[in-house]
């Protein structure tokens, strides 16, 4: 197998694998299955969707992260501590040797730049898949090791970061806390403008110009039927909020007129929630070994669909 003429490291470098992926069904998108571990695609439709057969890389994983475009993954081979990137459109992947756990990597929205966390800074990366450079680093302060999760906007210029509820922007110097009780965070695709769920208010905030003065506007509350949320997503043309609030609810919002639906989860498993192949489709877990079920918000009628599995062929 061919080995593209980039390494995503420094400085001390080690190819470990090479992965090669050739998908030929619709794909929707792509699971990590804790049982196998290994990561399963989810193919077909909506409604007529099937979870796949394991994708075939020759060795076990620890753990995976799609990125939003379904482009590529970033994985931890089993017990190696290495890194691997895995192009899922039938190219090929390079792994570094590194240690780094899966809530310490962050896409943008459309996939391309990555932040990565490394002691006590955050690497940001950006031309991924096929042309990855080191853009800069932020540095972490006082964070480190404290981070719940991170938001990186498409053109790596932007960043923040959530830590026990606090919103904190990123800079070279030192993080700047921006505010307290928050659950999650998404930034608008080439934009620096971020969208974050507020818990204990019951509130979606955007936050305008995040590397410059922030102004702060209430996006949808209580009238909405947000409460005490604790994810939320984007549909592809940015003109619909999903919310997932803690009672498992999960609240669909236009942004124009600001108009909701809410659809109960009753027994669906829900770990979170982003948006796969489609506008407003939406996946809960991640997890392979479980059922897998997805909101289709392109259809009609917002509906709930699950992925029926199929057999090692």
């Amino acid at each position: 197998m061919r080995r593209l003429p980039w390494i995503l490291a420094v400085p001390a470098l080690a190819i470990a694998q090479i992965g090669n992926v050739e998908m030929t069904a619709p794909t929707i998108g792509y699971v990590f299955d804790r049982e196998s571990r290994g990561l399963r695609p989810i193919e077909g439709v909506p409604g007529a969707a099937i979870l796949g057969n394991l994708v075939a890389l020759g060795v076990p994983l620890d753990w995976a992260s799609v990125s939003p475009n379904r482009r590529y993954a970033i994985a931890g081979v089993a017990g190696s501590g290495q890194l691997m990137l895995v192009k899922l459109d039938g190219a090929v992947g390079v792994a570094r040797q590194t240690e780094m756990g899966l809530a310490e990597i962050a896409f943008s929205p459309a996939g391309e730049t990555m932040a990565l966390m490394a002691a006590s800074r955050v690497e940001v990366w950006t031309g991924l898949p096929n042309a990855p450079q080191k853009r800069g680093e932020l540095a972490l302060g006082e964070l480190s090791g404290r981070i719940d999760k991170l938001a990186i906007s498409d053109d790596g210029a932007a960043a923040v970061a959530l830590s026990g509820g606090e919103l904190w922007r990123l800079t070279e110097q030192e993080p700047q806390l921006l505010g307290a009780g928050y659950s999650d965070l998404v930034f608008l695709r080439s934009s620096h403008d971020l969208i974050a769920t507020q818990r204990a208010e019951g509130r979606v905030v955007l936050f305008r110009k995040t590397t410059g003065e922030i102004e702060t506007e209430e996006m949808a509350g209580a009238t909405q039927g947000i409460e005490k949320p604790v994810a939320l997503a984007l549909s592809a043309d940015q003109r619909r909020l999903a919310v997932l609030n803690q009672d498992r609810v999960v609240v669909l919002v236009e942004r124009e007129s600001l108009t909701a639906r809410r659809l109960p989860l009753d027994n669906v498993p829900a770990e979170g929630i982003w948006r796969v192949q489609g506008n407003a489709v939406f996946q809960f877990t991640g997890n392979g070994s479980e059922q897998i079920w997805l909101l289709d918000g392109d259809a009609g009628e917002p509906r709930l669909v699950s992925v029926a599995r199929r057999g090692e062929q």
